[in-house]
């Protein structure tokens, strides 16, 4: 549409009725500016790919701007998943809380742990205890550090995760003023491997609950796992649960021909 030299207005354009609106009158041509603003030079925009073009102002590198910019939400959500291996709803709370996602990255590279381990101890652990004290990720008292340390106790067997859970607490309340290792040996938390002792802490529980027994060797084989609970509810959480188990099938369990519980 063209309008005469009469028509001195302001339009915008309706992209639902695909026409153009007035918006209000002009009262003179010279109200539009219709002249270069003198200030602005010409921009030339130019990628690393392209032949640099010498003695042109105004000449700017879209690479090296691209470089200054930080990591985009949308790159950084398929980093942490490509290289993490994590759901997207994780990946999306890491982004989303201040500073999370930092924390994630470095528990993970003082420890060298499985990435999904980290990533339940931080959503289940670290960022509930923040939300219910109202507290942002930057004012943890557990630094990234300690719950690596503590992580690592958990994997290589030194506490059970019932105690790592404790301990955790107790990081929390002291304001990480003890290692997870101090607070572990000045409690006597460590794992409970003494053959002797886990035995007699299974035995303790079979004489116990005798009808849980029947069930079992009638084929409830669900009741192992309470009677599991209970011997670590007896060691507080402490007892080896590799052995604990053995131990318990060999003493619920039938054996088969060649000697193995069936």
């Amino acid at each position: 549409m063209i309008f005469g030299h009469c028509c001195n207005k302001t339009f915008e354009y309706c992209f639902l009725s695909r026409k153009t609106i007035p918006l209000r009158d002009k009262e003179a041509k010279q109200d539009y500016r219709f002249m270069p603003e003198p200030n602005l030079p010409p921009l030339v925009l130019m990628d690393d790919d392209e032949r640099p073009m010498k003695h042109r102002q105004g000449l700017v590198s879209v690479s090296a701007l691209r470089a200054l910019l930080p990591e985009l939400p949308a790159g950084l959500r398929s980093r942490l998943i490509q290289n993490y291996n994590l759901r997207p709803d994780l990946v999306a709370t890491l982004v989303k809380e201040d500073g999370l996602m930092e924390y994630f990255e470095e528990v993970i590279e003082v420890g060298k742990q499985d990435p999904k381990i980290v990533i339940n101890w931080v959503m289940n652990n670290l960022l509930g205890v923040l939300n219910e004290c109202g507290l942002s990720v930057s004012q943890s008292p557990i630094k990234p550090g300690a719950l690596a340390e503590l992580i690592n106790l958990q994997i290589n067997g030194i506490i059970s995760s019932s105690v790592a859970k404790k301990v955790f607490a107790m990081m929390w309340k002291d304001n990480e003023s003890r290692s997870p290792v101090k607070i572990v040996a000045e409690s006597g938390w460590g794992i409970i491997c003494d053959p002797v002792q886990l035995e007699a802490a299974c035995i303790d529980i079979i004489a116990k609950h005798p009808k849980q027994v029947e069930l079992l060797r009638s084929g409830h084989v669900k009741v192992m796992n309470k009677f599991i609970g209970q011997v670590q509810k007896l060691l507080d959480g402490r007892g080896d649960p590799i052995q604990v188990k053995r131990i318990l099938e060999s003493k619920l369990l039938p054996r088969t021909g060649d000697g193995r519980c069936s």
